[in-house]
């Protein structure tokens, strides 16, 4: 499966969120709003990253990858994204700048393997990974993901 499948248009949104935990919301809405969560794992989302090391999902260059266990509210393996208009900080940590949030949502400890590839190939795309930072539009992010 293409990356572009795990995160179709309808999974992107764009947010002027100010606070980290109004971007984790905004980036999980798509996949609450498609039932693929329930709203329990946003929570556990909040949780874990407030917990000691929970900046850990910091992927680096503003890049966080959000997620809970799968039996705190994944019903589907999933990915969504917010692109946020300015910087917020992971656990108001500003050693962890966030400007893409990602939401994963892993039904099974194996279903999302595939999708982690995908997504590591891209993030792994210096060019890649810069245009989807700078990108302004969902059709934007949507050819720079038909990539991979």
């Amino acid at each position: 499966m293409m990356l572009a499948e795990y995160l179709p248009n309808e999974n992107i949104v764009f947010s002027n969120a100010s606070r980290w935990q109004d971007a984790i919301e905004a980036a999980a809405q798509p996949l609450l709003t498609k039932q693929l969560i329930k709203l329990e794992y946003i929570d556990a989302i909040k949780t874990a990253i407030s917990n000691p090391g929970g900046t850990y999902m910091d992927l680096g260059y503003g890049i966080t990858l959000a997620h809970a266990r799968p039996e705190n509210g994944a019903l589907q393996t999933a990915l969504s994204l917010a692109s946020l208009s300015s910087t917020v900080f992971l656990n108001d940590n500003a050693d962890h700048p966030m400007r893409l949030v990602f939401i994963l949502a892993a039904s099974d400890s194996t279903s999302h393997l595939s999708l982690m590839r995908n997504l590591s190939l891209f993030l792994g795309d210096q060019t890649a990974r810069e245009n989807l930072i700078q990108a302004k539009s969902i059709s934007e992010i949507s050819e720079l993901l038909a990539r991979f």
